[in-house]
């Protein structure tokens, strides 16, 4: 069985924990299984409720623009890591100007703390 984590980034009213809108990511063994933008009030993006072909437009373009924007910033997560040849050089130890400099052990918790450092 499959570990299910879904991610999700939303607008909330004060009152109550129910969501009105937001935008959610499902993900299942560390692959994106789908994304998708709820729209549960039309007035949170200045769209009126009434349901006509103009505000359907309005509401499907919100929709695929926040979709969009989901989308990239995951992409961007994603392309942190650096290329293997880099990273061979930094857990490999070497020369620099005649210094002689230790290798970084991957997986170890400080490293592992530099490099997400770096990559931000």
């Amino acid at each position: 069985m499959s570990a299910q984590r879904q991610v999700t980034i939303g607008r909330s009213d004060g009152a109550s924990s129910r969501r009105r809108s937001g935008a959610s990511s499902e993900h299942r063994s560390h692959r994106a299984l789908r994304t998708e933008t709820t729209v549960n009030d039309p007035y949170d993006f200045g769209v009126k409720r009434t349901l006509t072909a103009d505000t359907w437009q309005q509401l499907r373009s919100i929709g695929d623009q926040t979709n969009d924007r989901l989308l990239d910033a995951q992409l961007q997560a994603c392309n942190c890591a650096p290329d293997p040849s880099t990273l061979t050089r930094l857990v490999s130890p070497s020369i620099e100007d005649g210094q002689p400099a230790p290798a970084l052990h991957f997986g170890d918790p400080r490293v592992m703390a530099l490099l997400a450092c770096l990559c931000l």
